[in-house]
């Protein structure tokens, strides 16, 4: 117990020194970090809770429980990123001792502590709980939905009334999870959820449960249901935008987010690295497991997941988050059989993991170093708006490159440590890899951050002390309303987000009107009555004059 006890606090005190210092540091970025922020803020600024809204327009796409979480996290801490970021610190916290204990339930405290470090120290995973997106909430609840429905159907078949009892309390407990999850980011909840436990059951011969399936699904969507329809009313028109987006993301590339089918397959092949190195051999050898397995389960739960997103049109790097947790749950397997049984890993895999921090090592050293050199670099790049981007004055020091330099040490500590204790080297390995990805983050994204978005969103935050409407041109962004501060006064009736520019452009208004285009497409623009303002990081800033009533 004192054991067990020890592995806990370590992951708590982990999780609050590694996932909630700096969230501030950088400012949110461009889309989904702002999106839900803004959401979250115009809920903060209006009162209303009951919709989700962006430039004070229904927002179809997002259902309110994590705007929610942000909005309760503004009204602590203000209007800020660090408050846009915190219920993610918060949710890491839980989802590592959520895989602590079922790890520990599963096999014992060391596989519990063994998951959640190798949680902890993967590349993405990592990366995710300091952000301000959805997803690792979403994750969250469909996963321990899984988990508990795995459960209740080891347990289904016991005669006594208490294990009755309980297997009803368990299927109010994965009900509960997934309509959590429908409200977190939508009905894709529900096909995920199916489709796993489907073909697991489909693999076990054990037809009769689908229908227990097919009841979590039809209960699970009420909730959701429920608050659409409060919020935003019962009309052919919002039923129409219902569908219509969800649609959109199947069958088009959403605004320009499109890929190969082998798209996420890649993204956690790296992005998951080093647990999706280890979780390798598992599928190797996934014929010599029992169908009703664990593993069976996480092994279809990945295929599903990569295998739906990569029919999906619209390609977006955290829609396949949700394999985390079963490729870290088959790293934990790997390693923890070959701990136990004292074996070495295999040279080939081994020779791999070394190979990989050796490569990611010296890509975080050499990226610092090129944008040092970057002017001598330059004619290198093609495009005239790129060539802006990556000639911005930020101060690049060099120190930047401290966070691959570690990776490199890694590898020498994890030899050195490994001939004593394969245990040990893993822990702390992966504890490094979290340290130097915490490193890159603190030292690196705010300069990355400096090149792509911080000339725009300083104009909005200088803009937002005036009553000034901000407006981008020919490029998609949420920075405006955000910094810009937005103001619901400032809404112009009868005119939809995706009809503004326009209006703006052709139509004489009350308050001060600013635009923001690329540079390469500012040609477009230079028939409109505009002033331009300066010209910063590949942005041009403009003006359009305050009507003069008198």
């Amino acid at each position: 117990m004192i054991k067990e006890n020890k592995h806990l606090i370590i992951i708590i005190l982990l999780s609050l020194i590694f996932f909630i210092p700096f969230l501030g540091r950088v400012h949110l970025f461009d889309w989904d970090e702002i999106n839900f922020a803004e959401s979250a803020r115009e809920m903060v600024v209006t009162g209303n809770y009951s919709k989700v809204m962006i430039n004070y327009e229904p927002f179809h796409e997002k259902p309110p429980l994590f705007i929610w979480l942000q909005a309760i996290s503004m009204n602590v801490f203000g209007i800020n990123e660090f408050a846009a970021r915190f219920p993610n610190a918060i949710i890491g916290l839980f989802s590592l001792v959520f895989i602590f204990y079922q790890g520990r339930k599963i096999k014992n405290s060391q596989f519990g502590f063994l998951w959640a470090i190798i949680y902890f120290g993967s590349f993405l995973p990592f990366f995710y709980f300091k952000s301000g997106i959805i997803d690792p909430l979403f994750n969250l609840f469909i996963f321990s939905a899984l988990i508990y429905f795995y459960n209740y159907l080891m347990k289904n078949g016991l005669s006594q009334k208490s294990e009755i009892q309980k297997l009803r309390y368990e299927f109010y407990i994965i009900t509960s999870l997934l309509s959590l999850a429908v409200l977190t980011k939508g009905p894709v909840a529900i096909i995920l959820f199916s489709l796993t436990s489907m073909i697991f059951l489909i693999l076990n011969k054990n037809y009769k449960k689908i229908y227990s399936i097919v009841v979590i699904s039809i209960l699970s969507i009420i909730p959701y249901l429920v608050w659409y329809f409060i919020a935003f009313g019962i009309s052919g028109e919002v039923i129409i935008k219902f569908f219509h987006y969800h649609l959109r993301l199947l069958t088009t590339g959403d605004a320009g987010h499109s890929g190969p089918f082998y798209y996420h397959f890649i993204v956690v092949l790296f992005g998951v690295f080093p647990a999706s190195f280890f979780a390798v051999p598992i599928f190797k050898n996934i014929n010599k497991q029992e169908k009703n397995s664990q593993i069976v389960l996480n092994v279809i739960l990945i295929l599903v997941v990569l295998v739906l997103f990569g029919i999906v049109k619209t390609k977006i790097i955290h829609y396949s988050s949700l394999a985390y947790f079963p490729i870290t749950f088959l790293a934990a397997n790997y390693l923890f059989r070959k701990i136990n049984l004292k074996q070495k890993l295999n040279k080939t895999l081994e020779i791999f993991f070394i190979g990989g921090l050796i490569v990611f090592g010296l890509l975080f050293i050499l990226f610092p170093l090129i944008m040092l050199n970057i002017e001598s670099l330059i004619h290198l790049v093609k495009d005239s708006f790129t060539q802006e981007i990556l000639l911005s004055d930020v101060n690049w020091g060099g120190y930047e490159k401290v966070s691959g330099i570690l990776l490199l040490g890694t590898c020498i500590i994890y030899l050195f440590v490994k001939e004593f204790s394969l245990y040990r080297a893993i822990i702390i390995t992966y504890f490094l890899i979290a340290l130097s990805t915490n490193l890159f983050l603190i030292l690196t994204a705010p300069k990355v951050e400096g090149h792509t978005q911080r000339a725009v969103i300083e104009f909005c935050e200088e803009k937002s002390l005036e009553n000034a409407i901000i407006q981008p041109l020919s490029f998609k962004s949420y920075s405006h309303y955000f910094y810009g501060k937005v103001k619901l006064e400032n809404k112009i009736k009868g005119i939809k987000n995706s009809e503004l520019a326009s209006y703006l452009l052709n139509n004489e208004i009350e308050p001060n009107v600013y635009f923001i285009v690329k540079s390469n497409k500012y040609k477009k623009y230079k028939d409109y009555n505009l002033d331009s303002l300066y010209k910063k990081n590949g942005f041009i800033f403009l003006r359009k004059q305050t009507v003069n009533k008198n």
